[in-house]
Formats: structure tokens, sequence, C-alpha cells
């Protein structure tokens, strides 16, 4: 008997010491968290041309929800937007949630730091797969984090 209660004590703490299992990275939840916040527009540009003026000032990511803002507090525009995980570059859909009938957004983006960089097109052109924003239908945008 003590020797079945000695190996059992044993047996327990032997696993209180165990390491605890690692979790997975989960690149949605991930990504989505480091977006939050404002951002601020470094620059934009359409099929390698920059554009300078109309464009929002800042962009403000909360949940799953981009707002576009003018230089001046203006609301520019209104989205919702889904990650996706797998690609590489990760991909990501957009709705814009002030004019129902707007093309939906399709592209790539890429969070490096402070550095939120997004190529994307319109309607039913072809997911870019990489960030030249130079070939037909491209827009890029570079943003940097705004800090509190």
């Amino acid at each position: 008997m003590r020797k079945c209660a000695l190996l059992l004590l044993a047996a327990v703490l032997s696993l209180a010491f165990a390491p605890a299992p690692l979790t997975r990275p989960e690149p949605v939840k991930d990504d989505l968290k480091q977006m939050q916040g404002t951002w601020l527009v470094v620059s934009c540009t359409f099929e390698g041309r920059p554009i300078g003026e109309g464009i929002a000032h800042r962009m403000v990511i909360a949940g799953d929800r981009m707002t576009f803002f003018y230089a001046d507090g203006g609301v520019a525009s209104k989205w919702a937007f889904a990650l996706g995980p797998k690609a590489s570059p990760r991909s990501t859909d957009a709705k814009r949630e002030d004019a129902p009938d707007y093309p939906a957004c399709r592209g790539v983006y890429a969070v490096k730091g402070d550095t939120l960089t997004k190529c994307y097109v319109y309607g039913e052109a072809a997911r870019p797969t990489d960030f030249d924003g130079s070939r037909p239908g491209r827009w890029v945008d570079v943003l940097r984090r705004q800090k509190p």
C-alpha cells in the first residue's frame, strides 16, 4: 500500500512540473490586434502615380471596421473588413458600409512594426499577389501608426 501511494505521489508531482502546452498562433487574431488604432496616411498611389488631392488623412481601425477621415476631421468612408490568414502575403476583403453599392475591395496587406502597407483593387479585378502598385487598377496605401 505504501509503495502504491508513493508511486501515485511521484506521478502527480511529475505532472505538476510539466510545461503548459504551447498555444498555436492565430494569424488573423494577431494581425487584427496589431492593426487596432489610428494610422496616418503616408502615401497613396494608383497605378504607380501619387494621389494627393481628396484622399483621407488618417484611418482608424476598431475591431473589424475601418473609418477614414479627411484632414479637417470629416468622415471620408466607413468599411467592414476581413483578414485572410493563409495567403502569403496575407489577404483582406473590405466592403464599404456607408455606400452599399460601392464595389468591394480585395487586396493584400503587411504589418511591420508601425507601418501598414495595403495593395488592393476594386470590383471584379483579380486580387493582387504582391505589392507592385504600378500594375493596372492597383492602389497602394502606406500608413504609419499614430502614437498616442
